[in-house]
């Protein structure tokens, strides 16, 4: 299938979370801008040091009235045992037959190899620093990751297609993304506002001239 763009209508995917099966997008959605993150398996260390990073700094994103969904390519019932359902503030999807990758075209390199960049580099080696290991291998290994940001209605408002495992937007671009939705939502409220508190003070100041006009004359 062709990748999505910014515009495009996003399927309502239907999947598995750890604790919860049948989930579908528009239900976890509910409502809110939300970011799509998409990544290899929980086993990966790059993969739990993101979600680490982001939820760390979670409390960002609830503060722009959005939320992220984190997809992996595990099987649930791994994911249940790895984590309990309060571990991570954020919505965790299984996808270990890959069918919303495929899906969205989300592709992987054509090797390891060409996967792994500099950033990558820099980021495993975090991850070592927090003692993260490789665990259970699962999925496609050579998956690149990708991010998306949607609409309540599932429209796509931003689409990042990852070159090498290392080409993703840091936890901030989501966050950018969603802050700056919400800057302009509150830019739409304010403007009218500001055009009646203009209006206000030209006639003020009319006023207060032709007071002032009076009182010189008299």
């Amino acid at each position: 299938m062709a990748k999505i763009n910014v515009g495009e209508k996003m399927e309502n995917f239907v999947f598995d979370t750890p604790y919860k099966r049948g989930m579908d997008l528009k239900t976890i959605v509910g409502g809110k801008k939300t970011g799509l993150l998409f990544s290899r398996y929980y086993g990966c260390s790059l993969c739990r040091y993101d979600m680490i990073q982001l939820k760390e700094q979670y409390d960002k994103i609830t503060a722009t009235g959005g939320q992220v969904v984190f997809v992996l390519q595990s099987d649930p019932d791994l994911l249940a045992r790895n984590f309990t359902e309060k571990e991570y503030p954020f919505w965790v999807i299984a996808d270990p037959e890959q069918k919303i990758y495929k899906a969205l075209s989300i592709d992987p390199a054509a090797s390891i190899k060409d996967a792994i960049d500099e950033k990558a580099l820099k980021k495993i080696q975090a991850a070592k620093k927090l003692g993260l290991e490789h665990g259970e291998y699962e999925g496609n290994e050579d998956q690149l990751p990708a991010a998306f940001v949607i609409e309540p209605d599932l429209t796509v408002t931003y689409a990042h297609y990852a070159k090498t495992a290392g080409d993703i937007p840091d936890v901030d671009e989501p966050i950018k993304q969603l802050l700056f939705e919400r800057e302009k939502g509150f830019v739409k409220k304010i403007l009218p506002f500001c055009a009646n508190l203009a209006a206000y003070s030209v006639m003020f100041l009319s006023v207060v001239r032709q007071n002032g006009r009076a009182a010189c004359i008299g």
